[in-house]
Parts: structure tokens; C-alpha cells; sequence
């Protein structure tokens, strides 16, 4: 059910990004703007412009690998601790802007340059790391004591295509997550800059993808187009290309079953999700700071934005039980729109969720103010 819309970007929304230490959500759009949200008012405070190879000649920002692609930031992150600092993704450039200053230019910092387009920027909770994630396959961890950042220490390259995403695991101190257009998640120790695991996704075929549906294609890649972790860190979702959604969960009690993958670190159980998606899912959401986390949300290219339930997915259980544990989508939504990103914004209690959805089809909107609308949608079951 669709509760409210944010209403200013002109150009589609591409990302979504919440301070856990306040009612403040940021958005990011083509517009080449971020528009900072106090969701108690359900209105704009602030709009940031972060700076494009073309906006200044005194802002010393690089220049886009892809003219066509630098429409403006593609990801935001605000910083774990400090709720006036955000971070921006600019074509290779990653920038910090300071909420507390005035003007477009001033407040923005040039902080690293990426070798090719930056697609995803995860923040450490103890904020001394920033992960990236890039257009050649690459990605970083970087330092933040001192400006420039600079490697904490060297990744090797392992993606065979545009690493898409990244996400440091909540609970483990050096883990850090990413996926990528090669079908792959790979589970990384950076502290020394190494692989721990490689999870490769083969494609499915899904019953859902009918012959009238526009979005529907015949086998669509399992491109990894986003990941997330719970807050407990225990619970990782990965949104596929192929409509799917691969979890894995590390229960709290010992399981010894077939159904549970024994790693070199802790037993784990892996289950591909289908259902309401037709097409490419491109988001994957859950609350920020819920420590009892008991739902996710996830978002597609046809549209559809799903709310998934976790509550008989906590504990260990056996290969007989996974089919009834295993998370199942309760309900879903359809936006006539293509879906960027979804972020869970809170649970009201513990059936229902509240959800931002930002896209790219344009709205029928009298006023160019209200054509690129974030929308706020509630879910339950």
C-alpha cells in the first residue's frame, strides 16, 4: 500500500541510503543531485551537489570512463558514527560531503579515485574502513585516519566482470563481501587480503517468467546486483539476475545435517529464493539496527517490490525442514515503474514493514518537482 511519495528529483533516483542515528534518509539521483529526507516531516532539508568532471574547474574530480554513465552519483552511504557526513559515488571518484556547511562546492572533499566507474561504497561500523566496489572487477578497502584515503591493503583482483557490490559483514571484524557480474559472491579476509570463499551462481529457469510478460526472458544471468547483511551478521541475501535471491544463513544452534555447509569458519545453509520477481531483482534491503531482524525486502526490474518473511529461518533444522524454514515471500507490491533501489525504512511490529522504493520511469506528475518521486509503501502479513 503506497502511504506517502518524496517529491523533488527531476531525473530517476538511483540510490538510497538512511543515518541510523536519526530520522534523516538521503537519496541519490541523475539529476546529479542528493537530496537529504527528514522522514518526520516527509520533506527535503538539504540538497547536495556533488561535484562532476564538469561542474567546476576548481573541483578536481576524475572524469567518468563512460561520458554517457556520469549522470550523476550511483551510491551513497552516510557514515556509521557521524549522521552530518555522507559519502558519493561520482564516476571513478569517491567524495564526502559535510551536511554542516553551505554551498555546493564546499562541501564536498575529493577522498580516493577508483580505476574505472565506482558502482557500490559499504562504511565500516567503527568507520575506519570504506569498501568500494568497481567497474573492473576491483575492490578496495580503504583507510579513512587521513585525507586522501588511501588501500588499507591490496585486493587482489578475483572478479572476472564489473564487481557490482560490496558489504562488510556486521560481528566479523574483517569480512567484507562482494558481488559481481560473473555470477559471483566472493567472502573476503582483508585484513590479509585474501579469499575465504567463492560462491558461484548457476542460472535458473523460473516457472513465474510467462510468455506475455514483458520482462520475461527465456534464462536471464544470475548477475549479482546487490547484497546485504543482517545487522547479527548471519543472515546474507544476494539479489540475482535471474529473478532470484541466493541466502544463506549461519543458525545460532548447531545443525548436523545434510542441508548445512560446513566452511572453515562456521555451518551454514543455502537456499535460492523464487517468487515474485519476473526479471532481474536489483535491490535487496534489511531494517538498519534491528538487532532481531525477521524480515527483508527486495526490488526488480519488472517492478515488483516483495517483503520476504525470516521468522522460521532463525535456527538450525534439517533437510526435511528446510522447504517450511527457509524465508518465503508473504506479499508484494507492483510500481509501474523499473525499481533502483528499495530500502527498509523501519517494521512497525513484527508483521509489517515500511518500505522506500526510488526508480526510473517518469510519474504522471503535473510538476517536474513530482516526476521522479521516492515512494513510501507499507507491507504486511
Amino acid at each position: 500500500m503506497l502511504t506517502a511519495k518524496l517529491a523533488g528529483h527531476t531525473e530517476p533516483v538511483s540510490a538510497l541510503t538512511q543515518s541510523l542515528q536519526s530520522s534523516i534518509i538521503a537519496s541519490a539521483s541523475e539529476d546529479s543531485t542528493v537530496r537529504i529526507w527528514d522522514m518526520t516531516t516527509l520533506q527535503t532539508t538539504k540538497i547536495l551537489y556533488p561535484p562532476t568532471p564538469q561542474s567546476s574547474p576548481t573541483t578536481k574530480v576524475d572524469s567518468c570512463s563512460d561520458d554517457d554513465e556520469c549522470d550523476g552519483p550511483v551510491a551513497i552511504s552516510f557514515a556509521a558514527n557521524s549522521p552530518n557526513l555522507i559519502f558519493a559515488a561520482v564516476g571513478s571518484s569517491l567524495v564526502l560531503g559535510d551536511l554542516r556547511l553551505n554551498g555546493a562546492s564546499n562541501s564536498w572533499q575529493q577522498l580516493f579515485s577508483a580505476s574505472e566507474n565506482i558502482n557500490k561504497i559499504s562504511v565500516h561500523s567503527n568507520e575506519l574502513h570504506v569498501g568500494l566496489a568497481d567497474d573492473s572487477g576491483s575492490v578496495y578497502v580503504l583507510e579513512t585516519a587521513k585525507i586522501p584515503y588511501k588501500p588499507y591493503r591490496k585486493i587482489r583482483k578475483v572478479h572476472t566482470n564489473i564487481a557490482t557490490s560490496v558489504c562488510f559483514r556486521p560481528k566479523k571484524s574483517w569480512e567484507i563481501w562482494s558481488g559481481s557480474m560473473d555470477y559471483s559472491v566472493i567472502q573476503w579476509d582483508y585484513s590479509r587480503g585474501s579469499v575465504l570463499n567463492h560462491y558461484q551462481h548457476d542460472p535458473l529457469v523460473q516457472p513465474n517468467l510467462a510468455a506475455d510478460n514483458p520482462f520475461a526472458q527465456g534464462l536471464n544471468p544470475p548477475f549479482v546486483y546487490d547484497t546485504a547483511f543482517n545487522s547479527m551478521g548471519n543472515t546474507f541475501i544476494a539479489a540475482l539476475g535471474d529473478g532470484s535471491i541466493d541466502w544463506m544463513h549461519w543458525p545460532t544452534t548447531k545443525s548436523q545435517s545434510r542441508s548445512t555447509r560446513k566452511t572453515k569458519q562456521a555451518q551454514y545453509i543455502q537456499e535460492r529464493l523464487v517468487g515474485p520477481h519476473a526479471w532481474s531483482v536489483t535491490s535487496v534491503s534489511f531494517e538498519n539496527g534491528n538487532d532481531k531482524p525477521n524480515m527483508f525486502v527486495s526490488g526488480c526490474i519488472d517492478g515488483s517490490v516483495a517483503l520476504w518473511n525470516l521468522q522460521n529461518a532463525t535456527n538450525g533444522f534439517t533437510t526435511d525442514e528446510l522447504e517450511t524454514h527457509a524465508p518465503k515471500s508473504v506479499n508484494s507490491v507492483k510500481m509501474p515503474y523499473k525499481v533502483n533501489t528499495v530500502m527498509m525504512l523501519e517494521s512497525t511490529n513484527e508483521s509489517k514493514a515500511v518500505v522506500a522504493v526510488g526508480g526510473t520511469a517518469k510519474h504522471k506528475a503535473k510538476h517536474a518537482m513530482d516526476a521522479f518521486a521516492i515512494d513510501l509503501v507499507s507491507l504486511a502479513y
